[in-house]
């Protein structure tokens, strides 16, 4: 169980795993599908303050939510699967490692203009193998996966970061709305 202050309310969130879409590499995909297949992450516990919400069975239209959080969520390795990292972890507790690496983000509110870095070295967008959608369930409260007509406030991204044995795992990006904040989290890969 991971705890965090976010928004002002002590929120509890647990990491039971993600991805949904294929890896760029055979082994990641032989991986996600072996390890990953047909699980979510739990989300309900999180809550996002006032967000729009459905009045009359009619979804309240308005501007993306701004970016207003970004943590390094978890890392799954063929070492270790996947550990989840808490917002005041800079360091992994394993040794991960092996023939797969990949790390999730949490991203709450819309961001454009990722920059990601492993190890020192640039992270092609395409290592971007996957997002979860988080909505806004009407009441405040959030879920994965997004029933239609729900508001999307957030994402999980899955990063493809094998053939990295350890190294320093960056992640930033930019609201693509006022006011236009630029958010990051680091976590050192043991």
């Amino acid at each position: 169980m991971i705890r965090k202050l976010l928004a002002g309310a002590l929120l509890a969130v647990s990491m039971t795993a993600s991805a949904a879409e294929v890896a760029p590499s055979e082994t990641a995909r032989r991986f996600v599908d072996s390890t990953l297949r047909g699980q979510t992450l739990d989300v309900s516990s999180l809550q996002m303050g006032k967000l729009p919400m459905s009045t009359g069975g009619v979804t309240t239209l308005g501007p993306a939510p701004a970016l207003s959080y970004v943590q390094v969520y978890a890392v799954g390795s063929s070492n270790v699967g996947w550990e989840n990292v808490s917002a005041s972890q800079v360091t992994t507790a394993y040794d991960h490692g092996g023939d797969v690496l990949l790390v999730a983000v949490l991203e709450l509110g819309y961001g454009t203009s990722r920059y990601v870095t492993m190890a020192g070295s640039v992270v092609s967008g395409s290592m971007n193998y996957a997002n979860d959608s988080i909505c806004d369930d009407g009441f405040g409260n959030l879920v994965m996966p997004c029933s239609p007509g729900q508001t999307i406030v957030g994402f999980m991204r899955y990063y493809d970061v094998s053939g990295n044995q350890s190294g320093t795992f960056y992640y930033q990006s930019t609201s693509i709305n006022s006011p236009f904040n630029t958010m990051s989290d680091t976590m050192s890969i043991l």
